[in-house]
Formats: C-alpha cells, structure tokens, sequence
C-alpha cells in the first residue's frame, strides 16, 4: 500500500523549489513516485494511506562530503590544542588514540556516530577511511545494518624497500 503526505511544505526538484502546499506519493517500496504541488485527489485511491504533514518541510537528504569517522573516538581529546598536535600522522594525539584503541571500541565510536549523522538529516557520507583494509571492513560491520549511505575512500600504504 502507497503513502502520500498530503499538505506538506517541499524543496522540489534540482533546483529545490519551494512549494507551500505540496503532497509525495511513496510507494510500498519507500521509492517516491509523484511529488508536487496542486490537486493530487486523482491518485487516491482504497490502496493508499493519506497523512496530514501541514507544518512540516519535507527536504532531500543531506551528504556529508568529508568526514573521518574513525576519528570519533578522540574527537574532544586535546580539543584546545592545535592542528598538528591532534592530528599530525606522525606526532599527533589521533594517531596515539587510533593505535591504541581495540578494533571494537573503535566501531562502537564510528556506529555511533553514523546514527548521529542519520538524526541530522544525513542519509549518505563519504568517509577517509585509515587503518587499510581492516579498516574498510570495521566501518562496514559498524554501519552494516543501518539506512545510511556511504562511499569509503582511503589511501594506499606503500612501503619502499631499497
């Protein structure tokens, strides 16, 4: 059975344009079928549940473009401190706490804070991830079950041997 929210404010569109009182049409399979602004009473039928969303503004999803989730761990530790002695690979406080923290402490952090993300309106995320590929495999087991989008980037470790 389809949904439409009826009496919504929208974004709409590439362009996000804003309708005051608009309705989406989702079908049983959470896709959106029609969006819009106007008469939608010709689409409702017996198979179609109708909810009320005057006062809500129904937006797309957000992405974060840019995140290092692993990071979460430490993310107030030396908060005061500088740049380079946070995060600086080589000296800085994250690689200390990365290296030091077990592989499910730190999924633990990274889960919680996808869940974070998702409550902010975000439904997709690309993460730099560090650690190789145990890495990449932590943080698929830390979001394998949630609604949430990601793209996970990393970095090659090479190793020059002479």
């Amino acid at each position: 059975m389809s949904l439409i929210l009826e009496n919504a404010s929208l974004l709409l569109g590439k362009d996000l344009t804003f309708v005051n009182n608009g309705f989406i049409e989702i079908e049983e399979n959470g896709i959106i079928k029609k969006a819009g602004d106007g008469n939608y009473r010709e689409i409702i039928d017996k198979e179609r549940n109708v909810i009320d969303a005057e006062g809500f503004l129904i937006i797309p999803g957000f992405i974060n473009a840019h995140t290092h989730i692993g990071d979460s761990i430490g993310e107030d530790y030396l908060i005061s401190s500088g740049l380079d002695e946070r995060v600086n690979p080589i000296f800085g406080a994250k690689r200390d706490i990365l290296q030091k923290s077990s592989p499910d402490h730190l999924k633990i952090f990274m889960r919680s804070s996808a869940i974070s993300m998702m409550k902010k309106g975000i439904v997709a995320f690309a993460d730099f991830r560090e650690g190789g590929i145990e890495g990449v495999k932590l943080l698929k087991a830390a979001i394998s079950d949630l609604p949430i989008k990601c793209v996970i980037l990393g970095r090659l470790n090479i190793i020059l041997i002479k």
